[in-house]
């Protein structure tokens, strides 16, 4: 009919009597189909797959219409061509692959009133994926351009061992609108190596379509890893994630990076996000996260992430922010601006570093077991004032030593210091007591002073330098020996740091014997800042 209405907008009704019919689909070419004998592989020369011709399934109030069954079997799903799957249900025990390059399918919207019309429906009543868009059985490994409209998709079967509802792996510039998850095991959105894709109002809810979920109830709404590869440079906009059992949003693997999530909401979830290891520059504009239970609204493991003008409600969970340490560069770095949490606290882990909070307005306090935290603008509302600015700390060490070192003759020796009198994880006294280590987050420019004497002797040279890492020379200077007088040396040097340098003052001197460093700490000390 050339895509045009016959009974109905984008619906060709049930034939009586003849029991086929000729269609001119572009005007020059006749199409015939037993449409009664559901002959549902009817596709035109414009490239326009109907997949519902002859039937359509209505439910009555809280109930769900009768699925169709055969019609997954029957299509042949081709890149490049266009799908109309018009409102009803359908149903297929193991879901097709959709992952063909081009590919699009377009349902219809539901009505939004929860009791009759319900829209595009795909009832999978097997345990496998409920929706499946796979880009790996191609050459390319991967499946360009697909485009996925106004689909709602759940299981019926409470054994389910699904790994998302709708699973999306290997899919590169797709485009997905209005999908909503009903029900299934694992996650509403399962994304794995899906990257330049964008998702306009993704829905895992029960609540919103039928009050609950159909047969299971998902662990998460949206789950990002790369186990096949990166999950990249994604736009998820309008998300709406309610009654999951573990949290909304869960992003992990290496390297997940470069997601934007705008706007949205996270509800009645066992924990609001959880941005794990290895998950960075991932950018949250407006989210709200609201209502969830657990132990945390936002958990940031990751590095380098931002979270703008976000929401945290004021029900169950524990912490508003909680940013996480295990190792390495986890809980590094990360942003948080103009953030609102109601009735909901900040909590840091010892090893996170360099974190910065700006215009945040909490309640129940600030536990911050981090280095390098950085506070601006925040208000307490709990005690109605505003928390104290807090700079990026500058690492710093002064040490001296009360021992008279002995220095032998003609040799560099690295010196020990026994005594801390300023440090804040820069040098120990136990482990290592000769160096000076730039710690986690401590990267940049560093300054480096040392001033000892040796005692008096007239033969020779004195000498103290600077060396980095063992093997590279700093800096150092040299005086002259001096009788009866002791010979004091003194140096400064400046030097680009990453984390886990570490700089050694070390004494020489060729006397013919060997010499001792004078014990007095106030003429023999060492210290080292981080500058810039």
């Amino acid at each position: 009919n050339a895509g045009q209405n016959i009974t109905a907008p984008g619906f060709v009704g049930p034939l009586t009597g003849d029991a086929s019919l000729d269609v001119k689909a572009d005007g020059t070419r006749a199409l015939t189909a037993g449409w009664n004998a559901g002959a549902f592989n009817i596709t035109s020369l414009n490239s326009v797959g109907w997949v519902n011709v002859s039937q359509k399934a209505t439910g009555g109030t809280g109930a769900i219409g009768s699925p169709w069954t055969g019609w997954d079997t029957a299509i042949t799903w081709t890149g490049g061509v266009t799908y109309y799957a018009p409102a009803g249900f359908y149903s297929y025990a193991t879901s097709p692959n959709f992952g063909k390059p081009g590919l699009s399918l377009i349902g219809d919207k539901p009505g939004g009133d929860g009791t009759s019309n319900y829209g595009t429906v795909f009832v999978c009543t097997g345990t496998g994926n409920v929706f499946i868009v796979d880009g790996r059985p191609l050459p390319s490994t991967n499946v360009k351009g697909v485009s996925i409209k106004n689909i709602t998709a759940y299981t019926t079967n409470a054994s389910s061992t699904a790994t998302g509802c709708f699973y999306l792996n290997s899919v590169i510039n797709g485009y997905f609108e209005n999908l909503r998850c009903g029900g299934s095991a694992g996650a509403g959105f399962y994304m794995d190596c899906v990257q330049q894709s964008t998702f306009v109002k993704p829905v895992c809810s029960g609540a919103t379509q039928w009050g609950a979920y159909q047969g299971v109830t998902p662990t998460n709404g949206i789950y990002m890893t790369s186990v096949t590869i990166a999950c990249t440079t994604n736009q998820i906009i309008g998300c709406e994630i309610e009654g999951t059992s573990a949290y909304g949003i869960y992003i992990t693997g290496s390297p997940m990076f470069n997601n934007v999530f705008l706007g949205g909401v996270v509800e009645s979830c066992v924990g609001g996000i959880n941005v794990d290891e290895g998950a960075f520059q991932n950018t949250f504009l407006g989210t709200d996260f609201e209502a969830n239970t657990g132990a945390n609204d936002i958990l940031v493991y990751g590095f380098g992430n931002t979270f703008i003008g976000c929401e945290v409600g004021s029900a169950g969970t524990t912490n508003g922010i909680h940013v996480g340490y295990v190792s390495g560069t986890d809980g590094l770095l990360n942003t948080f601006m103009n953030c609102r949490l109601a009735n909901k606290p900040i909590l840091i882990d010892a090893g996170a570093r360099g974190n910065r909070f700006e215009g945040i307005q909490f309640y129940g306090g600030i536990t911050d077991n981090g280095t390098n935290s950085y506070f601006h603008g925040c208000y307490d509302s709990t005690n109605s004032k505003w928390y104290p600015d807090k700079v990026l700390q500058r690492f710093y060490s002064r040490a001296t030593d009360t021992t008279a070192q002995s220095i032998a003759n003609a040799a560099f020796q690295s010196l020990t210091w026994g005594t801390n009198t300023l440090d804040n994880g820069v040098h120990s006294t136990s482990v290592n007591p000769t160096r000076f280590t730039v710690p986690l987050g401590g990267a940049g420019l560093w300054q480096f002073d040392c001033a000892i004497s040796f005692a008096a002797n007239a033969t020779g040279v004195r000498d103290v330098s600077v060396k980095k890492n063992g093997a590279t020379l700093i800096n150092y200077a040299q005086v002259l020996a001096g009788s009866p007088n002791q010979a004091s040396c003194f140096i400064t040097a400046h030097d680009l740091a990453v984390d886990g340098d570490y700089y050694e003052f070390q004494a020489f001197q060729n006397s013919g014997g060997a010499l001792t460093i004078i014990s007095d700490p106030n003429i023999n000390f060492a210290q080292a800042k981080k500058v810039n």
